[in-house]
């Protein structure tokens, strides 16, 4: 009897110190652009607000889905949450319909602080759709 109370206790304190020594995996957040050149299209779209929950000096953007190819010329941006459109990572040029791309920061981010990714082509029409973590 005693012997299973102690390999009780002792899975229960496994179990729960491999609880927090897991690191904690940052959030991703979704977006989804269609853009397009043209007089009544919009050739800007940007993603909702998402945290920073890192100290990454980098934003990661993984494109799982689009219509991008080479000639395109769709470029992707962090920029600060909504209303505020001021730049805070360069400007990628995404040059294929799947891929994952990192901006880095030229600005200071903070943790906590909320930032939205924003797509422009200046080409054509281009729908692509993804994560993306600030």
């Amino acid at each position: 009897m005693i012997k299973k109370r102690m390999i009780k206790s002792a899975a229960i304190a496994l179990m729960a110190s491999a609880l927090f020594a897991m690191p904690t995996m940052a959030e991703y957040y979704g977006f989804s652009f269609n853009v397009e050149v043209a007089e009544d299209a919009e050739d800007i779209a940007y993603s909702g607000n998402a945290r920073k929950d890192n100290y990454n000096d980098y934003a990661s953007v993984d494109c799982q889905k689009s219509n991008i190819y080479s000639k395109d010329d769709f470029r992707l941006c962090v920029v600060k949450q909504y209303g505020d459109d001021d730049e805070v990572s360069e400007q990628i040029r995404a040059t294929a319909n799947t891929g994952t791309y990192y901006l880095d920061y030229i600005e200071d981010v903070y943790y906590d602080n909320m930032y939205r990714l924003r797509g422009r082509t200046y080409n054509w029409y281009v729908s692509v759709s993804g994560e993306w973590e600030p």
